[in-house]
């Protein structure tokens, strides 16, 4: 019995020195990547609208869950602008060869990084009420963000990645760049988006993957301006 205890114990110091060793190795990588991403709170906060749009069962939305049912719905729209404000580059590649981040869609017929983005939307009262997720598809170098960035892009949809100092820009035209807020109550909420929620690329900083927006629901939807600020 005391041998059992004894090489229970061996097993659980040895399970520790892993978990310590892969939390180093975690670590290491972040600091190596020297890439930073962030959200451009501007960019969504000046192109906020709601308006109302009719799904088939057979939609790609409907389908991919970026909207909780089928028939007549009433949407979030906004920009989403992704930015890397960090030294190095972030570096994906090829999707077809990266099964660990990518994910096929057949409806849509490309690859999806899932939950890059995501969203929630509060109540006043500090209650949930929605969850959204932006399925990113495409991330690449849009836009020179900063002033020190490169000249020139160097990611794309085949290869894709964010050089430093670039952002990535979706705009609130593609499908799915919403949240479906149908039967939400009209006034007044909070919206709370996140980049790289999970952590699931090794960044050298996490403490600005969020931001935080007042918005309104209107009474009259249509295609009316939600009033971010």
């Amino acid at each position: 019995m005391q041998k059992f205890f004894g090489l229970l114990g061996n097993t659980r110091r040895f399970t520790v020195a892993i978990i310590t060793v892969l939390t180093i190795s975690y670590v290491q990588d972040a600091v190596a990547a020297g890439f930073d991403l962030t959200l451009v709170r501007k960019r969504t906060a000046t192109t906020l609208s709601v308006e109302q749009r009719f799904f088939p069962d057979d939609d790609c939305a409907v389908v991919e869950g970026c909207v909780r049912a089928p028939g007549l719905r009433t949407l979030l729209r906004f920009d989403v602008s992704v930015a890397n404000v960090g030294r190095g580059d972030l570096k994906l590649g090829d999707p077809t060869q990266r099964p660990d981040r990518f994910t096929f869609s057949p409806c849509h017929g490309h690859y999806h990084f899932r939950s890059l983005i995501t969203y929630e939307i509060y109540d006043m009262r500090g209650r949930l009420t929605r969850r959204g997720a932006k399925q990113a598809y495409c991330l690449r170098d849009n836009f020179r963000y900063l002033d020190r960035a490169a000249e020139n892009p160097k990611y794309d949809c085949d290869f894709q990645g964010l050089q430093a100092g670039w952002e990535d820009v979706y705009d609130k035209g593609l499908d799915c760049q919403w949240i479906d807020i149908t039967g939400l109550k009209p006034g007044a909420y909070v919206l709370k988006a996140y980049v790289n929620r999970g952590h699931r690329l090794p960044e050298r900083n996490f403490s600005n993957n969020s931001f935080t927006l007042r918005i309104t629901v209107p009474r009259d939807v249509g295609t009316a301006d939600s009033g971010g600020h």
